[in-house]
């Protein structure tokens, strides 16, 4: 009997929108997950986060691929310009399969609206994962 995994197509293991994240020697490090934002008014500006990705891969998918991720607001609206990267994978061992990180920093994206927001991932230009935050409107503090 063959144990292991036997679908071999690449797959997402992680992938989240954080605070921050470290890749030191394939180990990943993520600091401050979270899916939501609150605003007391609009547009709100998102100084600093970051997007991480880890996928994994078998030697057959060993080329260059494209990644780009894409930032939407509720009406399908891009946020931001896509950003865009690619890498050569190659797989540390010859016959099983490896794990990627992609981690993109995010600076200043302009959020006009409240509602669900996407970030979608896209290797090779096939949707690979959709990852939805949310913005939501909050009252200012009462300040009497």
């Amino acid at each position: 009997m063959d144990a292991g995994i036997t679908d071999r197509n690449l797959r997402i293991e992680v992938f989240a929108l954080c605070e921050g994240v470290s890749d030191q020697n394939g180990r990943l490090s993520i600091l401050g997950t979270f899916d939501s934002i609150t605003a007391t008014s609009f547009p709100v500006v998102l100084q600093r986060a970051s997007v991480v990705i880890r996928f994994r891969f078998w030697p057959m998918e060993s080329k260059n691929h494209s990644f780009r991720l894409i930032m939407s607001d509720p009406d399908g609206r891009e946020v931001t310009a896509p950003i865009e990267a690619s890498a050569t994978l190659s797989p540390a061992v010859e016959d099983q399969s490896t794990a990627y990180n992609v981690i993109l920093n995010v600076h200043s994206v302009r959020l006009e609206n409240p509602g669900e927001h996407t970030i979608d991932f896209y290797l090779d230009r096939h949707l690979e994962g959709r990852l939805p935050f949310t913005v939501f409107h909050t009252s200012a503090p009462d300040t009497k």
